[in-house]
């Protein structure tokens, strides 16, 4: 009987990256000759128009009504955007890459546009502790807790928090515009914040890092899972962008005990947000929070995350917290979907823009035995290795490691074997360094 392997893979990198740009305060009022702005679209996606109440899918052309993205590359190419109230586009509990909307004309959100990471997993009394709590589309998953003999994990990301030494220590939470918080232990024990990445340019774009799972709550085999990061979403136009609704990418909050008691989760951090166009105002929401976490021994909370605001006239009247502003700069298009991706698992060669359909599996396998996966990365520097996280349908989730990226930083490769049981599985896949 075959089972199926479904592959959707996230190919998410950290690079540092040296700017010297001229950063702007925001100020409003009526330009006599206003400068002028390319987003980089080219209108091919025509209108994204959604004025019916009710929560779509965005990533299910089924929910959207057509096919988005056909070449899987995350820059969506529209000529104008509304987001009528009532809207909402789900972009929650995804694996995929960060979004880029681009329009030739003007983009009103009066909806909500939702990139929240998941809260942790509850223990449920054993039953499902072991759950990772998925991101926002961009960001990173949480760590999943401990469980019976298998120890804590730290969550995903390059600001993931770490796990505390202690065994019955809550996780610490994840770091994005600073250091995490730290997972708290018996006898005023703190440690395991993620560390701070990323800068204020949003360059790259990057989601939010995912809190660490808790450990083993004292004489109970169990802890209580991490939470998400949340996702990442740039959103440029050639016109303007009015935000009277809601644009939110907050980490998810770290479980604690169903019984309120020790080794809660860390808290996921907050995602990213830019916007760019020559006018950019409205009295919305522009969210970025991080992710808490509570209970006798809790675990950190998540750092909030970065918003970034470029346009010639600013006049947004909503809370924009800590968020940068500036003229607008260069849009930056990713240059890749998936700077790291499996190509093969065992002789079955993966899409290269997989849908991670729950009805259409990707890749179908025989066999339920150690297998190989093959992995291809570009842009990433040689001797990383590659972390992946499979998600299973009804078991705990497995993390491994691949051999360290051989090749040239254009091109390298790398493998790693894991056994693959019957049903469903979902893998992450994610190369993290230190440039």
């Amino acid at each position: 009987m075959p089972y199926r392997y479904k592959a959707i893979m996230q190919g998410v990198t950290h690079a540092g990256l040296s700017l010297a740009l001229a950063l702007c305060l925001p100020w409003s009022g009526v330009a006599t000759a206003q400068p002028a702005f390319n987003s980089g679209s080219d209108g091919s996606e025509g209108a994204l128009t959604i004025t019916t109440p009710g929560t779509y899918q965005f990533f299910d052309p089924a929910s959207m009504g057509r096919q988005l993205d056909p070449d899987g590359d995350g820059v969506y190419h529209f000529t104008t955007i509304t987001i009528a109230s009532g809207v909402t586009i789900d972009m929650t509990r995804s694996l995929h890459g960060p979004v880029v909307w681009l329009a030739t004309g003007a983009v009103q959100i009066n909806g909500l546009i939702d990139l929240n990471g998941s809260n942790g997993h509850p223990d449920g009394n054993g039953q499902s502790n072991a759950v990772v709590a998925m991101p926002g589309a961009g960001g990173f998953a949480g760590g999943p807790a401990a469980r019976f003999n298998t120890p804590a994990q730290a969550g995903g990301g390059p600001g993931g928090g770490q796990v505390h030494s202690v065994v019955t220590g809550g996780g610490g939470g994840a770091g994005h515009v600073g250091p995490g918080g730290n997972g708290a232990a018996g006898g005023g024990v703190l440690e395991g914040s993620g560390r701070a990445y990323g800068n204020a340019f949003l360059l790259p774009l990057l989601g939010g890092s995912g809190g660490a799972g808790g450990g083993h709550n004292g004489g109970s085999l169990y802890g209580a899972g991490g939470g998400a990061g949340g996702g990442a979403i740039l959103i440029a136009s050639s016109d303007r962008i009015l935000v009277d609704g809601t644009i939110r990418t907050n980490g998810g909050g770290g479980h604690v005990l169903f019984n309120g008691g020790a080794s809660g989760g860390g808290g996921g951090s907050g995602g990213s947000i830019r916007l760019i166009a020559p006018i950019v105002s409205g009295g919305g929401t522009l969210s970025v929070n991080g992710g808490s976490s509570n209970g006798s021994l809790p675990g950190g909370a998540g750092s909030p995350g970065r918003l970034r605001v470029e346009a010639f006239q600013i006049g947004l009247t909503g809370p924009t917290g800590s968020a940068t502003f500036a003229t607008p700069g260069v849009v930056f298009l990713p240059s890749s979907r998936q700077p790291v991706r499996i190509v093969r698992i065992g002789d079955v060669l993966v899409p290269e823009n997989p849908t991670g359909s729950l009805s259409n599996a990707d890749v179908v396998l025989e066999a339920n035995t150690p297998t190989t996966l093959e992995i291809a990365a570009r842009g990433v520097p040689p001797g990383t290795v590659v972390r992946i996280t499979v998600l299973f349908d009804f078991t705990e989730a497995l993390t491994f490691n691949s051999t360290p990226l051989s090749g040239t930083l254009a091109s390298s490769t790398a493998t790693a074997v894991v056994t693959i049981p019957h049903g469903f599985s979902q893998f992450l896949v994610e190369a993290n360094w230190t440039p």
